[in-house]
């Protein structure tokens, strides 16, 4: 491989040696921590395979007791196949796309065609140890793969791809709609700004048209099925989870809801100057990060949509000090949600403070590295003899 090739002998040696821990570290994740994948089975598996065999895929309760489905039904038409193959294969297959959607997004987000083989190993592996991801594995969430959807779709926008390609890429990814809320905003000034407004109606139309596609399979398998979904949506109960409004409003009661709204509005100001300013793979890493500031809607798994900002800032800050700054606030960071999931009630609301932490850390970084640069270039030049 020339990719191979171009390596130094160092370079080939750290790359090997950091990709069999990162082998091994998954290895021994996956071997020893238990896994349920209980979201994949009842928002996934279970509907394809009720649909399959002709019964209403959202009724989840004539597979399990006590479960419920409540994902969209696009992602039911779009990976229909699933629900033909024994829940164990299919599981797998699940892990191993996200796995992969892991390691790509990494990958990506270094904005690297050579990443250093130190850090790239440093941020696959706390990537992967992140409790976040560890509970995103165990419970065979969608995250990882709309986050790789969300940053396939900057890079088709970056490249001059068509709309219908886009628009398909975000119907898929909008299975979970909560944690591609400000994906849709950048996106959108993005097509106005090279399309004008006919390309956004014809976005628009485009992913009618998907969604529509890949619904109809229930229409044709099961043309009742909206009553089952009605049913699973109603029986859904309500539950804390650590997004700011929800923190704000047990904090502060209503005025919390006025608190949220407006720091919405200025997420959505924000994105859009990201995506007036800088390229669609640069504005989609921060795009996905500060969805988790203000989306009404999360769970801590879906703090992976952190891992983009935190590897492009490991890989671009350019001092030695900065990166060992995000090696050290990493750790704390990780004790303390790791602390937490074993010594607290573990319920997800108590880990509201992880995505302002990463933030932090992430500012901090850039701080120490533009200071530093600064208090170089400050430096006299001496002239030569």
């Amino acid at each position: 491989m020339r990719w191979w090739r171009e390596r130094t002998l160092g370079e080939q040696v750290y790359l090997t040696v950091g990709l069999f821990l990162f082998s091994f570290v998954v290895a021994v994740v996956v071997a020893t921590v238990p896994s349920s994948t209980w979201d994949f089975r009842n928002n996934l598996w279970g509907p394809t395979h009720l649909l399959l065999s002709g019964r209403s895929p959202y009724r989840i309760d004539q597979l399990f007791e006590g479960s419920n489905s409540v994902w969209l039904p696009t992602a039911i038409g779009a990976f229909l196949p699933l629900g033909s193959l024994p829940l164990s294969q299919a599981s797998m297959l699940w892990s191993m796309a996200s796995l992969a959607a892991l390691v790509m997004c990494v990958a990506a987000a270094s904005r690297m065609e050579k990443p250093y083989p130190l850090w790239l190993a440093c941020a696959l592996l706390a990537s992967f140890l992140l409790p976040s991801t560890v509970s995103h594995f165990q419970w065979g969430q969608f995250t990882l793969l709309a986050l790789l959807l969300s940053m396939c779709v900057a890079e088709m926008l970056e490249r001059g791809w068509k709309l219908w390609a886009v628009a398909l890429a975000l119907v898929l990814s909008a299975t979970k709609p909560q944690v591609v809320l400000l994906l849709g905003v950048g996106v959108a000034v993005w097509v106005l700004r090279t399309h004008g407004l006919l390309g956004i109606v014809r976005l628009v139309m485009w992913g009618i048209g998907w969604a529509a596609l890949l619904v109809a399979p229930l229409f044709v398998l099961f043309p009742a099925w909206i009553e089952g979904m009605l049913w699973a949506f109603e029986r859904n109960p309500g539950w804390l989870h650590p997004s700011s409004l929800v923190i704000l409003r047990q904090w502060i009661g209503d005025a919390g809801v006025i608190v949220w709204g407006v720091m919405l509005a200025a997420a959505v100001v924000i994105t859009a100057m990201l995506w007036l300013r800088i390229r669609p793979t640069l504005a989609v890493i921060w795009t996905m990060a500060l969805t988790l500031l203000v989306t009404p809607y999360m769970w801590s798994y879906d703090f992976v949509l952190l891992l983009p900002m935190m590897t492009f800032t490991l890989f671009q800050v350019q001092r030695l000090l900065a990166r060992l700054l995000w090696v050290v606030v990493y750790g704390l960071i990780w004790w303390q949600f790791f602390s937490l999931r074993l010594n607290s009630s573990n319920s997800d609301e108590i880990y509201w403070w992880v995505p302002w932490a990463s933030f932090g850390m992430v500012g901090g970084c850039w701080l120490v590295d533009a200071l530093m640069s600064r208090g170089r270039s400050a430096r006299p030049q001496l002239e030569p003899a």
